[in-house]
Parts: C-alpha cells; sequence; structure tokens
C-alpha cells in the first residue's frame, strides 16, 4: 500500500504531509487532510477503517467486494462508492472509494498505483486558484474520474470512426471480433458511466437540502451534465457500431451468396449433361433385332452429334444465366428489343 497526505489547512497552496511511522498514524491527525491510499488490500482496508474508527455499518460497507449502496452516511462520516473508467477484465474493483468527514478526506484505490499522484497533479491547478477546502477537493476529484471518462470515450469514438472507414472502404478485410471488441469496450464504458451518473444523483440527493453545501451541489451539478454527455454519445457510438457490423455482416453474406450462386450454375450445367450421359450409359442390346435401341450408337457421327448437343446445352444455360444478371451486372430487360417495333 501507498500513502500520501495533503494539508487542506491555509490558502492558496496544498502541502504534502510526511507520512509518519506507523503508517496508518496518518489517519489520527488533527488538522484538515486529504489522504489517498493505492493499491491497498483488503487487509489494508481493513486496517485503515481500525485507524479511522469507522462505526461499523461504514466499515461493513468499507470492506465489502459488492456494491449496494453508493452513498453511505453514518454518524457524522460519509462513504461514496464512485466508479472509474477502468477496463473490468483486469480490475475486480473499479471503485475509488471516498470517506469524508468535517476535517478528512481520505481516498482508496484498490488496483491502481500511479493514480493517487495523478489525481493530485491535475487537482493542484484548482486548489492552488483559492481555499483548498474540502467540498472544492471532493468535487474536483469527482470532476477528475468523470474527465477519464470523457477521455475514454473520446478515444472509443476515434477507434469507432476509423473502424467505421476501414469497414466501409473493405469490409471484408475487417475482422467480426475486433468490431464486437471495440462494441463490447464501449458498453462496460457506458455501465460505469450510468454508476458515476448514480452515484452523483446519489450524493446531491443527500446534501442538497444543506445550505453549507451549496457550492459542491452545485458543481456536482456541472457533473451531471458532463456525464448525461457521455451517455447520449455512448448511445450514438452503439449505433455506429451497430451500423458497421451489420454492413461487415452483409458483406460476408453477399459473398456467401456470390459463392452459393456459382455452386448453383454448375449445378444448373451439369444437371443435363449428367441425364445425356446417363442415357447413354444404360446398357441395351442394338443391332438388327432391337432397332429402335439407340441406333445412332451405331451412327458414324453419333460421338460428335452428342459432344455437340452437351456443348449447345452449356452455352445455352451461361448465356440464359448471363441475361438474367447471375455474373453480375443488371438482368437484361426482354423487352428491350421490341422498343422500335
Amino acid at each position: 500500500m501507498k500513502l500520501s497526505a495533503w494539508s487542506l489547512k491555509g490558502t492558496g497552496a496544498i502541502e504534502g504531509l510526511p507520512v509518519p511511522q506507523p503508517p496508518f498514524a496518518v489517519f489520527s491527525g488533527s488538522e484538515p487532510r486529504w489522504i489517498e491510499a493505492a493499491r491497498v488490500s483488503k487487509d489494508d482496508v481493513a486496517a485503515i477503517a481500525d485507524a479511522m474508527e469507522l462505526e461499523s455499518e461504514v466499515r461493513e460497507q468499507l470492506c465489502k467486494d459488492s456494491r449496494t449502496n453508493r452513498v453511505f452516511i453514518e454518524q457524522g462520516t460519509m462513504l461514496l462508492e464512485f466508479p472509474c473508467a477502468v477496463d473490468v477484465d483486469t480490475d475486480p474493483h473499479p471503485y475509488v472509494s471516498i470517506l469524508a468527514r468535517l476535517d478528512t478526506l481520505v481516498t482508496v484505490l484498490r488496483n491502481h498505483d500511479a493514480e493517487a499522484t495523478r489525481l493530485h497533479e491535475k487537482l493542484r491547478p484548482h486548489l492552488e486558484a483559492g481555499e483548498p477546502a474540502m467540498q472544492v477537493v471532493a468535487a474536483h476529484l469527482l470532476e477528475g474520474l468523470v474527465g477519464d471518462t470523457m477521455e475514454l470515450f473520446a478515444a472509443l469514438r476515434a477507434e469507432a470512426d476509423d473502424l467505421m472507414s476501414r469497414v466501409l472502404a473493405a469490409p471484408l478485410r475487417v475482422p467480426m471480433k475486433e468490431i464486437q471488441g471495440i462494441s463490447r469496450r464501449i458498453q462496460h464504458a457506458a455501465l460505469s458511466a450510468e454508476d458515476q451518473l448514480f452515484s452523483t444523483d446519489s450524493l446531491i440527493a443527500n446534501l442538497g437540502g444543506a445550505d453549507q453545501f451549496k457550492n459542491l451541489v452545485a458543481m456536482l451539478g456541472v457533473i451531471q451534465k458532463q456525464l448525461d454527455h457521455v451517455l447520449s454519445l455512448a448511445t450514438r457510438l452503439a449505433e455506429q457500431l451497430r451500423s458497421t457490423h451489420n454492413h461487415a455482416a452483409s458483406a460476408r453474406d453477399d459473398l456467401t451468396s456470390d459463392r452459393l450462386r456459382l455452386l448453383t450454375v454448375i449445378s444448373a450445367v451439369f444437371l443435363p449433361l449428367n441425364l445425356i450421359a446417363a442415357i447413354y450409359g444404360m446398357n441395351f442390346e442394338g443391332g438388327a433385332d432391337h432397332p429402335w435401341n439407340m441406333p445412332e450408337l451405331q451412327w458414324r457421327y453419333g460421338y460428335f452429334f452428342a459432344l455437340g448437343v452437351m456443348v449447345a446445352i452449356t452455352c445455352g444455360l451461361l448465356l440464359f444465366f448471363r441475361r438474367r444478371g447471375w455474373f453480375g451486372g443488371e438482368p437484361e430487360d426482354d423487352e428491350s428489343g421490341k422498343g422500335g417495333k
């Protein structure tokens, strides 16, 4: 586990605090502070709960893996479980746990290492611009997580646009798994955005009635609008990828249809030829006693006559299929030659 601490007392700056030994003593300080714990395990979470002397209900909500309540308030301690835009396949706990008291703000990141420093650096300009109040830190912390979601969707939008361009140019060269993979990532990101919106709504519902949180609620309203835009974008991207998938699938269906058409033409051509071959393959006695049993077999040019019939049938069928448009192009109009009469 990596612990980082910053002082939230004073104006115009955010000051780093040294982490004492043992490190969990940093949670028992008296001055307003922001503490971030990164790459924590279940045992670390339990130790943080002990160091903060959390109530049993808050401790239970913090330590369990399943997320039931996005916002939980008990005896002056608020726990907010806020989703973050991560790959759910590699991160089984895609949430940032935020514990807030009047004098302490704690953020717990279970499966992230560099996230703490990165969030701190993103917040520094906002905190140095004015008084580093607890509400400002919490609001910009959530804004940073939502900003990550917006950046993720911007990258997914670029990928989806590039994928559509490639599918329109050469639909058979783009694997269907690639289209399905991007669709799956967009669905997961949309679920994270929906959870973020639900968490924001829940937080506003719990804080909206207090005048002291008026500025925080106003900032959360801006976050709500950003998440509404993200979800609208997710819907459009899903429709775009559905159209891309249908276009690629249609191209593959057309290829299959062309192949089946070719097999149909081959079968139609060889069917009468097989019939002729089957007729002349029958064993009937010939000669003077049986003058009607295939007399052409005794004819000098019977073999060439049979081959000529086969060639004529083949050419006739190929010409027929060509006029019907089976080899590409538009079918020829049977009445086109009668217009001048």
